[in-house]
């Protein structure tokens, strides 16, 4: 038999209190239960990584698992599942834990108590159709490895940023293919040099210029911020940056741009955008898209657009299909460009 006792809102099963976690970092190991000590080497709890136990016996469980299970579960078998973590302390011990840690848990933890502070849902895209690409060829293994990285990431804020990286990386390799493209005279090399010291902003436009020969594709992707115009005017003009498109006199272009069709002939032409303006003009929005989307990721600070988890589904089904149209177009086997702006128009 197992004692039992009410301390406040929580019961003690044989002096022991296990509370339930409504997060944890992936970055903690799993494999065996973790000891919570203060900067004494007093211990104050134990973290057990009991979700997803499966076929649980219960006459296996340490004590510290075996108070988890008891607060968890009135049934008394041996296939039980676990459906939590839990923090495991002395009964003597919560009200220090209350007062002092767990309110920070999620930053000296890696884990959080209580379901505001919980991990945010995660969003899907709403495609049911995916366009396999042939003629794309990944540049070096450490872009397969970002790739990759990207792969792992659950939530659209994280996935976009190590996206982005493929296209940092690459302005590092194409620096190198054109110091080794020059002649032995080095004719274009302050060029090269130029553009590599420039701003990431500059860098991304030229190289979205020089490497993505399809303006039209891009078009379609820039077309999807008409689904959420609110977000996008909020990000682009109400909080706009250097390098914008837009100037400050221009505020109202981009809500003109889409009341007349958006990306389209006609929208364009609304903002005076036409004939060989139109894809260098696409190509520019794209990159500054591109760019501000990633700063408001990275940066959290004033001055900036501070996202929240409510703006997962803008990254989920505007802001990442349009930068991975960018990765395919860079990563396509077809040459440059070499007269920017002048080789196809826009026709959606």
């Amino acid at each position: 038999m197992h004692s039992a006792e009410s301390v406040g809102s929580e019961i003690a099963f044989d002096h022991l209190i296990a509370l339930r976690l409504a997060g944890c970092s992936s970055g903690l190991r799993r494999d065996q239960d973790i000891v919570i000590k203060d900067i004494t080497g007093n211990e104050v709890a134990i973290f057990c990584p009991t979700r997803s136990m499966s076929s649980v016996e219960v006459a296996s469980l340490t004590e510290h698992r075996l108070c988890a299970f008891l607060t968890e579960s009135n049934v008394d078998c041996d296939d039980y599942a676990f459906k939590f973590d839990y923090l495991v302390l002395n009964q003597g011990n919560l009200e220090n834990y209350r007062l002092n840690y767990q309110a920070s848990s999620s930053v000296w933890g890696g884990f959080v108590h209580d379901e505001i502070d919980a991990l945010p849902r995660q969003v899907t895209a709403a495609t049911a159709e995916l366009i396999a690409r042939s003629d794309l060829k990944i540049p070096s293994l450490s872009h397969r490895r970002a790739a990759s990285r990207a792969l792992a990431q659950p939530y659209a804020f994280e996935r976009y940023l190590k996206l982005y990286h493929m296209l940092e990386l690459n302005f590092d390799y194409e620096f190198v293919q054109d110091i080794r493209g020059l002649d032995s005279d080095l004719n274009g090399f302050s060029k090269i040099i130029s553009t590599y010291e420039s701003n990431d902003l500059n860098r991304l436009k030229s190289m979205i210029t020089r490497y993505c020969p399809y303006p039209d594709r891009l078009g379609r992707e820039l077309q999807n911020l008409s689904q959420d115009f609110d977000r996008t005017y909020d990000i682009l003009i109400r909080h706009r940056k250097e390098g914008s498109p837009f100037s400050v006199k221009d505020n109202e272009k981009l809500k003109t741009l889409f009341d007349n069709g958006g990306f389209t002939v006609s929208g364009l032409a609304s903002i005076g955008v036409h004939g060989d303006k139109t894809a260098d003009f696409i190509r520019t929005f794209a990159s500054y898209v591109i760019y501000r989307v990633r700063c408001c990721v990275a940066h959290h600070k004033m001055g900036e657009y501070l996202v929240t988890d409510d703006d997962e589904p803008f990254l989920v089904q505007v802001a990442e299909p349009l930068l991975r149209e960018v990765l395919c177009q860079v990563f396509s086997r077809r040459p440059p460009v070499t007269i920017p702006g002048a080789e196809e128009l826009i026709a959606i």
